[in-house]
């Protein structure tokens, strides 16, 4: 699912929409039963990676050993360095079918992610997806009072999901901050994902 872990509106328990239990867990003879069921077999997928950095190189070959196991056709594409890789992402024209990216919402609520990364005009839709019912629903919601959209973010993350899959979630990460126990004030800035340093003091 879309939305993160602790932000409201997210389906607890999470809804499982290619039924493998959540695990993480692939099956490539599965996966390549099913492309050729869908006379889909060796279907191109392209992709980038920084040829200048060795670990980039050593993903890059793990992703096409397991893309080729599940059936698929991987073509990586090398670039120079990072910010060639950056530049080439947020190109719709570039040669790649396959885009890695993160997001980092600017405020606890579905209307940081779904607008920006999923609406037809999403300055961060990198996937693309484009269908007016979505684009509706978007504006629909965030058109309601903030304390009662919530769940109707919930619902809208199964709907892209179930309907249409233009993501695959890799990950969600979190912020641990340790502090000592004379630290007062202390309380983790949402938006910064840093301490609240404005509000910190010292107990004596």
């Amino acid at each position: 699912m879309i939305l993160p872990p602790g932000l409201p509106g997210r389906i607890d328990p999470p809804f499982d929409v290619i039924g493998n239990g959540g695990t993480g867990n692939g099956d490539p003879e599965k996966a390549k039963q099913m492309l050729e069921d869908a006379g889909a077999l060796n279907t191109p997928v392209t992709f980038l990676f920084d040829a200048s950095d060795p670990t980039k190189v050593d993903g890059k070959n793990i992703i096409v050993k397991a893309l080729s196991e599940a059936g698929f056709d991987p073509q990586p594409r090398a670039v120079p360095n990072a910010d060639k890789e950056d530049e080439l992402t947020q190109d719709p024209n570039a040669p790649i079918n396959l885009r890695y990216l993160g997001w980092c919402s600017d405020w606890p609520s579905g209307s940081s992610w779904f607008s920006p990364v999923f609406s037809s005009e999403g300055s961060s839709n990198y996937s693309y997806l484009s269908v007016p019912r979505i684009d509706q629903k978007i504006r629909q919601i965030e058109s309601m009072p903030a304390e009662k959209q919530a769940p109707h973010w919930g619902d809208l993350d199964k709907e892209i999901m179930s309907s249409y899959y233009p993501v695959i979630p890799d990950y969600y990460t979190a912020n641990a901050m340790l502090h000592g126990s004379k630290i007062m004030g202390f309380n983790n800035d949402e938006v910064r994902g840093m301490p609240t340093f404005a509000t910190m003091w010292v107990k004596q």
